[in-house]
């Protein structure tokens, strides 16, 4: 038997109070419920009406009948603009036009019909604002056509987000949008009514597409896929509550009986871009002659696409489809220390101030000679000891001062370099600048993305819908570091698939399956990773060697002063998750009672988690040792990497077994009524 961590079961039992409230239901996430009261002139209720709801773009009719009380209700419409019409023995037809319905909307309006005969008809142009009298629920809905006119820097629906009210950015402030952590299109993230991004429900179609890392998006579409989408972020019904957050619910584009369609390129090129006013050209080092070009960094964004839908079948079969690629090229521009080639060989000579001090000095006696040191002098670890100063005779009753004493390096030149410090000064490039910061990085991030959508309908007869809808996206990510030869590189890959079958047995009686599948894979490693079988071992250092040839990569050597070398701490950073959901919902309409029960499974799995911290070792440098306890203040800025040439850490430390988790069996379950 499996166990289920996370188990959540939410049932809310309605008795008495089912005349004041209405209950809603996770088939109403994705449609919309159209209701109300047909009466006559008068006012007197008319039962028995037959009421037609007609989608304009697809021209799929959804019938209902308004029952003893007057009352009518359609349950699950499809988002979109309607025409209801309201026919009755012994009065004029009436058609009303304009309706349009959002994304889990309850809108609310009654008829009035008037005496006369069937064969004449009332239009009427535009209809009157619709009302929702059934929930407390708080948000706020983002139709098609803003999505498509509202300018989008890099074309992520989510920015739009931030139009609702009590909603805010929080891009860049939290894990769902920081990169080298996230699905590659969750650029963005958001935050409502002050709930944590991670915390956020994202639907499409009634489908989770939440990377279960960190909460962000797995997967977005591209503005010309969605249809609409709702933030929810106060008051919404258990439906919702599969997480804290506000929820965004989301409905891709479905074809119509028009074929339409449309493509794009956005173009955006450092050519275009004026030069930042404090950026100068980069200079050779050697020759000191001005690099032209070098003041504006590369930036080259090539986003583009095509988007089509129609029918393939009129009044029955429709479908939508959309591919988008991004080709990025962005300069950056990353500085580092890096060691001259005379540290390199040991040579600190240049450090040599010339002026003399004495630790002992400041205890108020006569410092032995012997004691005197430059202070730009290096030490040799191995020979430090303590020494306890003269004693002053004009205090005799405070003790002496203890200072460290060590053997100084005869001219700053260490000869023999450590054998582990002579690999690591092989990682580090030539300097290619003048000055401190003497090493310029200006690798650009690349990242390719492909995104494929499509979707279809299908209305098998006048009481069956059925849909499918699968979504896919690809990205990879080169991430310069200060030192090119341990960039990092992010891929990832996902899928989502819903399907749903909407039965309308009566007019007083639906029932709504819906099954999707989300898969998700997400690996953040070195851009050079894994390394050749041995090199971890190769360094020489005692019980550090790669637990599989997976994690097979660089120790990471980080110093005080010089730039870190190494593949990172947290290589390889995997993660697979999946989630399945099966949801069904049977709505009953008796009288001014909607009544709706069912179940709503999503179960989920990350059957390869590695996240191997340390397991090629941390090793520290911060000059302590070579600069005599930090007592000798002209090698401040090169004593960490005389530590490394001696051959002596400050601090070090690896994972001795580097893990791999296989979480299976967890789920969220919904219970209703």
């Amino acid at each position: 038997m499996l166990r289920m961590p996370g188990l959540r079961v939410r049932v809310v039992f309605l008795s008495l109070i089912l005349s004041v409230f209405a209950a809603s239901s996770p088939a109403q996430q994705v449609t919309a419920r159209l209701q109300g009261v047909v009466t006559d002139a008068t006012g007197a209720l008319v039962p028995g009406a037959s009421l037609v709801a007609t989608n304009v773009s697809t021209g799929v009719a959804t019938r209902v009948a308004s029952d003893t009380s007057g009352q009518y209700t359609f349950a699950t419409l499809v988002s979109g603009t309607y025409t209801l019409t309201i026919e009755k023995p012994g009065f004029t037809t009436k058609a009303i036009s304009g309706i349009t319905l959002d994304v889990d909307q309850r809108a609310t309006m009654d008829v009035s019909l008037q005496v006369g005969h069937l064969t004449q008809e009332v239009q009427v142009q535009g209809a009157a604002p619709l009302v929702d009298t059934t929930t407390a629920g708080l948000g706020t809905t983002i139709s098609e056509q803003p999505i498509l006119d509202l300018p989008l820097n890099l074309r992520r629906t989510g920015a739009l987000a931030t139009l609702v009210p009590a909603t805010i950015d929080t891009t860049g402030r939290s894990l769902t949008s920081a990169n080298g952590n996230g699905s590659g299109f969750n650029d963005n993230s958001f935050s409502g009514s002050g709930s944590r991004s991670a915390g956020n429900l994202i639907l499409i179609d009634g489908m989770v597409s939440r990377a279960l890392n960190n909460g962000g998006f797995a997967l977005q579409p591209v503005p010309e896929m969605v249809k609409e989408f709702k933030i929810q972020s106060n008051n919404y019904d258990a439906a919702f509550g599969l997480s804290s957050g506000a929820t965004m619910n989301l409905i891709t584009q479905s074809g119509t009986n028009q074929f339409h369609g449309s493509a794009w390129e956005y173009v955006r090129n450092q050519i275009f871009d004026a030069r930042n006013f404090f950026a100068v050209n980069q200079t050779n080092p050697i020759s000191g002659a001005e690099i032209p070009g070098t003041a504006k960094p590369s930036y080259k964004r090539n986003q583009f696409g095509v988007a089509v839908g129609g029918p393939i079948r009129k009044d029955r079969t429709f479908i939508f489809g959309s591919y988008e690629g991004l080709r990025l090229i962005q300069g950056q521009t990353g500085t580092a220390v890096v060691p001259t080639a005379a540290e390199k060989g040991g040579d600190f000579s240049s450090y040599l101030t010339g002026k003399t001090a004495n630790l002992c000095a400041s205890s108020g006696t006569a410092a032995p000679a012997n004691l005197n040191f430059d202070t730009g002098q290096l030490f040799n670890p191995a020979s430090e000891q303590l020494y306890t100063c003269p004693q002053n005779p004009a205090t005799p009753n405070v003790a002496p001062a203890t200072v460290l004493l060590g053997t100084p390096i005869p001219q700053n030149k260490i000869t023999s370099i450590d054998s582990v410090g002579q690999k690591v000064l092989a990682l580090y490039p030539v300097p290619n600048s003048p000055g401190v910061t003497n090493y310029v990085n200006q690798t650009p991030l690349r990242r390719p993305d492909e995104q494929f959508d499509v979707r279809a309908d299908e209305n098998l007869s006048s009481k069956d819908v059925i849909f499918a809808r699968y979504l896919f996206g690809n990205t990879n990510q080169l991430f310069p570091q200060a030192i090119p030869f341990f960039n990092q590189y992010q891929h990832f890959r996902g899928q989502n698939v819903v399907g749903g079958w909407t039965r309308t047995f009566s007019s007083s009686l639906v029932n709504d399956v819906r099954i999707g599948y989300q898969r998700d894979y997400l690996d953040l490693d070195c851009a050079g990773c894994p390394r050749k079988p041995g090199l971890l071992a190769s360094f020489g250092i005692q019980n550090l060697a790669a637990p599989s040839p997976q994690f097979e990569a660089y120790p990471v050597f980080y110093f005080s002063n010089f730039a870190g070398v190494g593949d990172g701490s947290y290589f390889p950073d995997i993660l697979t998750d999946r989630v399945w959901k099966v949801e069904d919902t049977v709505t009953k309409v008796h009288g001014k009672h909607t009544l709706a029960m069912g179940a709503d499974l999503n179960f989920w799995s990350a059957p390869g988690v590695e996240d191997p911290k340390q397991a090629n070792g941390t090793i520290g440098f911060n000059g302590q040792y070579s600069s005599l306890g930090f007592e000798s203040p002209g090698v401040s800025t090169v004593a960490d990497l005389a530590d490394l040439e001696q051959g002596y850490p400050d601090a070090g430390l690896f994972t001795e077994h580097a893990f791999q988790n296989h979480l299976v069996g967890g789920g969220w379950f919904s219970l209703f009524a």
